[in-house]
């Protein structure tokens, strides 16, 4: 399982992360390099300005009910701070002594994510959820960075060689929708899977061509399953909280400012505009008028008490950005528009 996620405030400061030692590549590795336009500022996500992104992986064992090796990624940027409990990655040269102990500080670091493994251990039943609910589940097109670039010559030539079948302009995504009625707590409590961590073995490399065999003892090429004598394990949290964070706004004029775009749009292109109803209700009613190929989605939106001044400030301050002076669209990045808006709601109230 993998899973996606923001972090705020990131486990590393700017300057720590800028700092950031990444050591010397294994062996076999010695030519990657991190690209030189990636900065600190590429680790936080567009969609959440303020969050770092972090990758969550694990991998699940569902006959004995056991997590063998999970994965946290802390992009810092330029490369990924990894913690794992995977044996496989560090190099045959380090003695076991110190494999076992690099094991044990990892371990302290991957204990204070125990939430977000428990969280990830439970959206392995997701797909169950879109069998039971077929009747919520929504398919969204969005178009690709090709749809973008399909008048570029690049794209033509790569058209012309390879056929307009072999190249994608859209994907389809499978939503479930949230249509059940919204609970007033702003806390909810789950439950995950009863999973117990326990490191019993991992997968080692071998030469290609060599036959190894499986965790059953079955034969598999390039690699062998590799049985531990000294195991140690971890439980996982029995529940974790989510919170809902809100705050009842008043005012003379209250609603929403919001950020939208829709996947026809070039890119970095989006609409700021105001509502007095839901956002999500105005993009569907934006979908329906504009009658563009791909659905408008909602990417931020702040509760204000009066839509009509917070709008008007955030187009006069982004107004160098603006494409069409009648229309409300801004050819900029995401985290501009964010920060800008949320600078204005913020000395607004």
């Amino acid at each position: 399982m993998m899973m996606l996620c923001g972090e705020s405030p990131p486990a590393l400061s700017d300057r720590e992360a800028s700092d950031f030692d990444q050591g010397q590549p294994f062996a076999g590795k010695e030519s990657l390099e991190s690209h030189p336009d990636y900065s600190v500022e590429d680790r936080f996500l567009k969609e959440m300005p303020g969050y770092s992104r972090v990758i969550g992986l694990v991998r699940l064992d569902l006959k004995s009910r056991q997590s063998f090796v999970r994965y946290l990624n802390h992009d810092i940027g330029s490369a990924y701070q990894v913690a794992t409990d995977d044996p496989m990655v560090f190099p045959e040269y380090i003695a076991e002594e110190r494999r076992e102990a690099l094991l044990s500080a990892v371990a302290e670091t991957l204990a204070r994510y125990e939430p977000l493994f428990a969280s990830l251990s439970s959206l392995m039943y997701l797909p169950v959820f879109f069998v039971d609910a077929h009747d919520r589940v929504a398919e969204t097109t969005f178009s690709t960075e090709l749809h973008a670039k399909r008048a570029s010559p690049a794209v033509r030539r790569a058209v012309r060689h390879l056929g307009l079948g072999q190249l994608y302009f859209s994907r389809s995504v499978f939503c479930l929708q949230g249509d059940e009625p919204q609970s007033s707590h702003k806390e909810m409590t789950v439950v995950p899977p009863e999973l117990e961590h326990a490191e019993s073995g991992f997968w080692k490399s071998l030469p290609p061509g060599a036959v190894g065999e499986d965790e059953e003892g079955n034969a598999i090429v390039g690699k062998t399953w590799v049985e531990r004598t000294d195991t140690w394990s971890t439980h996982g949290v029995d529940e974790f909280i989510m919170r809902k964070h809100g705050i009842k706004v008043e005012g003379a004029n209250p609603g929403y400012v919001y950020v939208m775009r829709s996947g026809a749009h070039r890119l970095d292109v989006y609409k700021i505009g105001k509502t007095q109803r839901s956002p999500e209700v105005r993009a569907n009613e934006l979908t329906g008028a504009t009658g563009v190929p791909t659905p408008f989605e909602v990417l931020a939106s702040w509760e204000v008490g009066d839509v009509d001044v917070v709008e008007k400030e955030a187009h006069r301050r982004l107004r160098p950005y603006r494409v069409s002076r009648r229309r409300e669209f801004f050819r900029v990045k995401l985290a501009t528009i964010v920060e800008e808006i949320t600078r204005i709601v913020r000395n607004a109230s």
